[in-house]
């Protein structure tokens, strides 16, 4: 189950930075959008590689979680002692990859949203003033 997750948290984020590259293309965008498409990225990648790999937090008491926006290990408190239960490999290591590319999604979703706000309001003027 949790392979199947990965796959499509995956599969999702990649669509997400493939729309955004794709709208900045077909746009002829301008350097400044290519530019805060490569800023985005890149801390995406920084914020992602963080999450994914060092970020862990606490869901109660007695339980962490090490990985975000999907958690791959688990540490329960047992008699004073943390437990860990980690991923099988065939999991954990797309899982990593699909946690870096989903913040690198995350973080272009407003210059998405942006640039689709944008070609509307432009798509209006054209029409305002034929």
């Amino acid at each position: 189950m949790g392979f199947l997750i990965v796959i499509a948290l995956l599969a999702l984020s990649s669509w997400g930075v493939f729309a955004t590259f794709r709208r900045l293309r077909r746009a002829h965008a301008s350097r400044a959008w290519w530019f805060a498409f490569v800023v985005l990225v890149v801390a995406g990648l920084v914020a992602g590689c963080w999450l994914a790999f060092s970020f862990e937090y606490h869901v109660s008491p007695r339980m962490r979680y090490v990985s975000f926006p999907m958690p791959l290990a688990f540490f329960h408190l047992e008699d004073g002692q943390w437990v860990d239960f980690v991923t099988p490999p065939y999991v954990m290591y797309p899982g990593l990859v699909a946690n870096v590319v989903a913040v690198v999604a995350v973080a272009l979703l407003p210059l998405l949203l942006a640039s689709l706000a944008s070609g509307r309001r432009h798509r209006e003027h054209e029409t305002h003033a034929a």
